[in-house]
């Protein structure tokens, strides 16, 4: 095996080192399959299920997945506020478990943070009265079958001595005790209108796709990754309660409203077909610019992007491409890597920190530019700097508010489209039918069950303050 060597004499192959992670999944899958084997052979009853904290080179729709009974998550959600930063711990907590349902479906949680957490390099907010609770019911309303504390009582000696438990380490019980006790009772009263149950989802987002994510990677020219672009409109719909979930297309899209593809390079004209289905039933389709530009290689394709299917489907054909500076940055990369090494520009700007790109739809000019979060901003949606306009002609023509009732098309990253002029004026489209509203999907391989559950957002822009930057510590006063 030649492994992908950094700048050996230069970058690798984008294909060489999507297949060696691949190939990293699959030895991953093999030696847990190995794992398995050997404990089934020695108590069949055993429930096998895996504690995951990173997710990294793990294919969770093949075998690692149906070789265990059920999957585990480890959720820590004052720990991943620190790493990534999104703006609470809630908000983290939610995005990290909605990405792990979109893998595998529901799932357990063997290690839910109870108290305080660190190691001797960081620690992490100390949780306040109430939010041990709060923080376990969320898991629960985003696919958690089974919930366990991590821990009972801290450790008095090793690496972990002050990661705090349900007791202290003086074994006296308190209000961490307390609640954890009050969850439990809640729980078990409630676990037969629960259990069997799947989340609601009403905005479905692409994801759960190893060989997309490991394919943007390989390649990333300074742009989001698929996920990155995901947790935009999810903390969108998070922050406005709008049910949002991730979902592959190969699972049952039909009780969702609206489907958002997020610039997934690599595409499969099966899934074209699934996509068309669910818009002819009523559902509505927004796809990311840069999707289907490669093939299942991670090759550039030979035909016009998106490909056939794609364009067929669109009506878009995306002629010309390239990337923009961030608005007030001097130039395209503030510190770029070359076989050399990395280079530090001077703080000057380059030519790409005024440079407009402009192009024609029809008749109508338009300036090339960046949408970010604001995207619950009617005016500056219809007009804002940017390829900002309704996707497609038609009755149903709006904003992004109206994607809570799942009819609006929602403005995203545009592109060139056919010369034609067709039903779409941009690379992100939307097909809208009129047809009965259509239900929230869970996302696992189309088996559904009684509705029940929550919405939810990992984007590691450490420049974000974390959730603790504004906390003020309140506990009750003893009483004398």
């Amino acid at each position: 095996m030649v492994l992908p060597i950094e700048f050996g004499p230069t970058f690798p192959s984008p294909g060489h080192l999507r297949d060696y992670h691949r190939f990293l999944a699959f030895s991953t899958a093999r030696f847990q399959h190995d794992q398995v084997e050997i404990l089934r052979a020695v108590k069949s009853s055993w429930f096998v299920f895996h504690n995951l904290g990173g997710l990294r080179d793990i294919d969770f729709r093949g075998q690692f997945t149906t070789d265990l009974d059920f999957v585990g998550y480890d959720i820590y959600p004052m720990l991943y506020d620190e790493f990534q930063r999104l703006g609470n711990h809630a908000k983290v907590q939610a995005v990290h478990l909605d990405i792990c349902r979109g893998f595998s479906g529901n799932y357990i949680v063997p290690e839910q943070q109870s108290g305080f957490g660190s190691q001797p390099g960081f620690c992490t907010l100390t949780p306040e009265p109430g939010e041990l609770r709060r923080m376990a019911l969320s898991s629960v309303a985003h696919g958690a079958d089974g919930l366990m504390f991590f821990r009972w009582r801290p450790a008095h000696f090793g690496a972990e001595i002050y990661w705090m438990g349900i007791i202290d380490h003086d074994d006296v019980a308190r209000h961490r005790y307390d609640e954890a006790k009050r969850f439990a009772t809640e729980m078990t009263a409630l676990a037969p209108k629960i259990l069997g149950t799947y989340v609601r989802m009403d905005v479905g987002i692409a994801g759960s796709d190893f060989d997309n994510q490991e394919a943007h990677k390989t390649y990333p020219i300074g742009l989001p990754s698929p996920q990155d672009d995901a947790i935009l409109l999810h903390q969108y719909c998070y922050d406005r309660g709008i049910a949002c979930g991730f979902i592959h297309p190969e699972d049952d899209l039909s009780k969702l409203k609206l489907l958002y593809v997020p610039h997934w390079v690599m595409w499969k004209d099966e899934w074209t077909e699934r996509l068309k289905s669910f818009a002819e039933q009523g559902g509505t389709v927004v796809i990311g610019a840069r999707t289907g530009t490669r093939n299942e290689d991670n090759h550039v394709i030979r035909e016009t992007a998106p490909g056939t299917s794609l364009s067929q489907l669109t009506g878009v054909r995306v002629e010309d491409f390239g990337r923009l500076a961030a608005p007030g940055a001097n130039g395209l990369f503030d510190v770029m890597e070359r076989s050399g090494g990395l280079v530090i520009p001077p703080n000057k700007p380059a030519e790409s920190h005024r440079r407009e790109r402009r192009f024609k739809i029809g008749n109508r000019e338009l300036v090339g530019g960046y949408f970010y979060e604001n995207t619950g901003d009617r005016k500056r949606c219809r007009r804002g700097r940017g390829l900002v306009q309704p996707l497609c002609r038609g009755p149903a023509d709006g904003d992004v508010a109206q994607t809570r009732q799942g009819a609006g098309g929602l403005c995203r990253h545009l592109s060139h489209p056919g010369s034609d002029g067709s039903a779409c004026r941009a690379a992100v489209c939307t097909r809208r039918h009129r047809a009965a509203d259509r239900r929230a999907s869970r996302g696992r391989r189309g088996d559904h069950a009684d509705e029940r559950r929550a919405p939810a957002a990992v984007h590691p822009e450490l420049h974000r303050p974390a959730g603790r930057h504004r906390r003020r510590s309140r506990w009750p006063r003893p009483s004398r």
